[in-house]
């Protein structure tokens, strides 16, 4: 990204699982903040895909600025569902429509609609300002699948793994598989967030996060990150 208009922040999150990494692209010329996320064995690994996520939403989010960008034209074409979008502001004051602990956020696609709003720059220290300090990627232990198999055991886990190859790919090399892990928590829309779920209060609970267990709304930062 040498020379590119962007600001790029790279940060290490939590997991017993593997390195986990966040990246955050901001463009202030067009007003854009852009998030990407990847878990893999190698930190460095992790990193460079978590740019290019960030990359991809940026590219996203442009089409969402303008009445005239390519998701609101997709919106009117019938492509993408009417209401799983917040309807254009030019203000971009898109907070105003959120709704109660953000209700009216019922797609991915439209958390980066709230981040064009100038109110929810402040949550991108989350990015910018680790808490941790800063220390170069090749500090950041690596995983291994060894590691990644102990953590699940010791968390309880299940790995469910379901063949999905159909008859015609079948007949080449390829072969598609659906794995779920058991008592993790998948992405969502900011309205749908899955707070009730064992997984956050045992986090918050044994990483210090929490001395109490996390019971409501104003436990969580329900603000989504910039992200798809």
């Amino acid at each position: 990204l040498a020379g590119a208009e962007l600001d790029v922040h790279i940060v290490e999150m939590p997991s017993e699982f593997a390195p986990c990494v966040a990246a955050l692209v901001h463009d202030p010329r067009r007003g854009i903040h852009a998030a990407g996320f990847a878990c893999r064995y190698d930190p460095a690994e992790a990193a460079r895909k978590a740019v290019l996520e960030a990359v991809h939403t940026w590219v996203f989010t442009q089409g969402a600025v303008d009445a005239d960008g390519w998701v609101h034209r997709s919106v009117e074409a019938g492509l993408f569902a009417r209401g799983l979008y917040l309807d254009h502001r030019p203000d971009r004051r898109y907070l105003d429509d959120c709704g109660p602990q953000f209700g009216a956020v019922r797609d991915l696609g439209a958390h980066v609609q709230v981040w064009l709003d100038d109110r929810m720059t402040p949550l991108a220290r989350r990015f910018t300002e680790p808490a941790a300090g800063v220390v170069p990627v090749a500090e950041v232990a690596p995983g291994s699948r060894s590691i990644l198999d102990a953590a699940l055991g010791a968390g309880g886990h299940r790995v469910i793994t379901v063949d999905l190859t159909t008859e015609d790919i079948a007949e080449t090399t390829l072969r598609v598989a659906r794995v779920l892990v058991s008592g993790l928590v998948p992405n969502a829309p900011a309205a749908f967030g899955y707070f009730g779920c064992p997984r956050f209060v045992r986090a918050a609970l044994d990483r210090g996060w929490r001395a109490q267990p996390p019971t409501g709304p104003a436990d969580f930062t329900l603000a989504p990150p910039p992200h798809m």
